[in-house]
């Protein structure tokens, strides 16, 4: 990865991208727009973005947009999910900035919280939420195919943050809804080998956690003749809880296996 995706505070259409890959470090700021594929000319009622994910080989920004615009006499807001061209591998230099809508605009629907899966291009999970019925789920879909699948109801008031593990076979998310105790924890759900049919209903994974992000480790290559300590392959660390904290906080770190681990706060 030579690419680091940024937003402002400010309420503002654009992503910052940097390089931070070559010799000195350089910065493109792409705007925001509603991109149209008809005749019609459309208002720009993008607001901001918020959570972002690179492809594989860094040339597309997945990413969340808020839109806001009037209908009526009504102000109405709404996510959906995007699709930038932010870098040409080729030539090893930022793109366009065009963006590419993965779903029809409908204001009902909200779109958020997208992230790619780790070894298939095209799959991705995201939250949706259907302002009309109030109805929320977590969604797996594989652009390619065009096709897409629940994976779990959750609260409509309520967002999922989902993410695949390293090697796709199970998508983490939050929920305090599915929780006995009524608190926000990690529930998993188990897909088949296309990353986006459940295999079975979520079940508990981390009690009292949210926003899950996996990690992978592979074997590096040492210089020291010392043998070399075995490495998790995959591993899950949780934000810590309480935070703030004073004076002791909890650090949840979840191993595929049993096995001693280290953290080092610096």
């Amino acid at each position: 990865k030579r690419l680091v995706a940024l937003t402002s505070m400010l309420s503002e259409p654009t992503i910052y991208v940097i390089d931070i890959g070559g010799s000195v470090i350089d910065m493109r700021m792409f705007t925001l727009y509603c991109p149209t594929y008809s005749d019609d000319i459309l208002p720009d009622v993008a607001q901001f973005a918020d959570a972002m994910d690179f492809s594989a080989d860094n040339s597309s920004l997945l990413f969340d947009t808020y839109n806001a615009m009037q209908i009526g006499d009504h102000n109405v807001g709404f996510w959906e999910i995007n699709l930038m061209s932010v870098w040409n591998p080729a030539a090893s230099t930022f793109a366009d900035g065009k963006i590419f809508r993965l779903y029809p605009q409908e204001p009902n629907i909200n779109l958020a919280n997208p992230t790619f899966a780790r070894n298939k291009p095209g799959i991705i999970t995201f939250d949706l939420k259907n302002s009309e019925d109030r109805t929320g789920f977590i969604i797996a879909s594989d652009l390619y195919a065009k096709d897409s699948k629940p994976l779990s109801e959750i609260a409509f008031t309520e967002s999922g943050f989902p993410a695949f593990r390293g090697d796709d076979a199970v998508v983490s998310f939050a929920s305090s809804g599915l929780s006995s105790t009524g608190a926000d924890s990690i529930f998993n759900v188990p897909l088949a080998a296309d990353a986006i049919t459940p295999t079975g209903p979520p079940h508990g994974f981390i009690p009292s956690g949210m926003f899950p992000i996996w990690y992978r480790q592979g074997t590096r290559p040492t210089s020291t003749d010392r043998p070399e300590r075995a490495l998790p392959e995959t591993f899950l660390v949780l934000d810590n809880y309480p935070n703030p904290f004073n004076p002791s906080t909890t650090i949840t770190m979840q191993l595929a296996h049993p096995m001693r681990a280290r953290i080092i706060i610096q």
